[in-house]
């Protein structure tokens, strides 16, 4: 993996390898179809999970209500109620992930086994390629869409940090 990150960050084009990524027009061969259909079958799943954690609402008043006045029965169930489609949801998040982890090993073990060289793979197999690069836009649009809601608790001041503050 390390090759392919060093060809996709190379700078100096002397130096380094110098070709172009089609991505509009990538298509997998079939050499690469087996790997393409399992990455896109992931992949078609991405952009139901970043508007599920956009639209994401967390259940902070309702736990700090209940752990407030624990006696309440009422606060207690609306807590509970608040709760347990949360879990549900952060289930399916878990689960995207590791289904996009495997897919991720196999691109990557794709996109880099020998004999080819990581400039080949990527020349050859621009499809997989083009998976790579929409794995790695998912990957920063879930990461600022989580940063996005720590900042809004943040300001809210429902942030509780590691030990329930």
């Amino acid at each position: 993996m390390g090759n392919l990150l060093k060809v996709l960050t190379c700078t100096d084009l002397y130096q380094g390898p110098n070709f172009f990524l089609d991505f509009e027009n990538a298509r997998p061969m079939e050499s690469e179809q087996e790997t393409w259909e399992l990455v896109d079958a992931v992949l078609r799943d991405a952009d139901s999970i970043l508007l599920e954690l956009k639209n994401y609402q967390s259940a902070n008043i309702e736990i700090r209500a209940a752990i407030a006045d624990a006696s309440s029965e009422r606060l207690q169930e609306e807590a509970w109620e608040a709760v347990c489609p949360l879990v549900s949801k952060l289930k399916s998040f878990y689960d995207f992930s590791v289904r996009l982890e495997g897919a991720l090993q196999s691109l990557l073990t794709a996109l880099t086994c020998p004999p080819l060289t990581a400039t080949q793979h990527l020349e050859r197999e621009q499809a997989l390629a083009k998976q790579f690069a929409d794995i790695l836009h998912f990957t920063l649009q879930f990461d600022e869409l989580k940063v996005r809601e720590r900042r809004r608790e943040r300001k809210r001041g429902q942030h509780w940090g590691y030990w329930g503050r």
